[in-house]
């Protein structure tokens, strides 16, 4: 599991540690090089609260008809409206992941892809060109839940490629690289009706492990979350179960081959340890 910050708010950016100049793509070097065994999906946790709770750090100006993360002149806690129930943000999330927020129903494992949603999103909009998703984990509730997504994405090709999140209600995806790179994009206590957010501009990306995390959140209704990549100019396509990797396994070069059989696995083990 990685760092997990108690209180995150974020509107819709890139950030980044060096300049972004016209459309040309972020060159991103990986965490780790090299080529690496295909991995089994993604780390997931979810958690659901009680669809009453009133604790919400998001604010509603009544005069304006606008949301803000935090306090202002002129805005008051949804909280304290008839209609502010349940999840409305990404500190909400950060929240209810923490455990700050009591949970009603929790759920932690391997998703083999990162494509989940309720019934009523699947009922609705499967069929649709969102396509088809697959559902919740077992007992967690259809409203008012938060997801975290842990894991490195795989690249065995170096290319173009362009992340992008199919959410409703809200999210955030971060990717990182070597030497403290990241880029990230999120949508933020907007209750946006499904849409698909991707990076402003494609990522350089070359072959190793790129660890990342997606977090993302439902309060009413059709709620679904999936991380999908596009790969030069082609189609947009939900990332595979193979370039999701938990437990990191290196592919030797052949020249390795030999030590190995020897018993020289030490290196190899170590490699894969400090990756954790």
């Amino acid at each position: 599991m990685f760092f997990r910050l108690p209180s995150i708010s974020i509107a819709v950016f890139l950030a980044l540690s060096s300049a972004v100049v016209d459309s040309a793509p972020i060159a991103l070097a990986p965490v780790v090089a090299g080529s690496w065994a295909a991995g089994s999906g993604a780390q997931a946790e979810f958690r659901a609260i009680d669809s009453g709770w009133r604790g919400s750090t998001v604010h509603w100006n009544e005069a304006t008809l606008s949301y803000s993360p935090t306090p202002g002149a002129g805005y008051s806690p949804v909280g304290s409206f008839d209609w502010g129930t349940g999840i409305w943000g990404l500190n909400d999330w950060a929240r209810v992941q923490s455990g700050d927020v009591a949970a009603i129903a929790s759920w932690s494992g391997t998703v083999a892809r990162i494509e989940q949603a309720n019934q009523q999103y699947r009922d609705a909009w499967g069929s649709s060109d969102w396509g088809d998703v697959s559902p919740m984990p077992d007992d967690v509730p259809a409203e008012n839940w938060t997801a975290y997504y842990t894991g490195y994405l795989r690249i065995t090709d170096a290319d173009r490629y362009n992340f992008g999140v199919l959410y409703d209600d809200g999210f955030f995806l971060r990717i990182h690289g070597a030497d403290d790179q990241l880029v990230e994009i999120s949508s933020d206590f907007i209750l946006t009706a499904r849409e698909r957010l991707g990076f402003d501009e494609d990522l350089l990306l070359s072959e190793g492990l790129y660890r990342f995390e997606l977090g993302a959140y439902n309060r009413l209704q059709a709620g679904v979350v999936q991380l999908a990549w596009q790969r030069g100019e082609g189609a947009w396509e939900t990332v595979p179960t193979g370039n999701l990797v938990t437990d990191p396994t290196r592919i030797p070069l052949p020249g390795t081959l030999a030590m190995i059989a020897l018993g020289g696995v030490g290196f190899v083990a170590s490699r894969k340890r400090s990756l954790r």
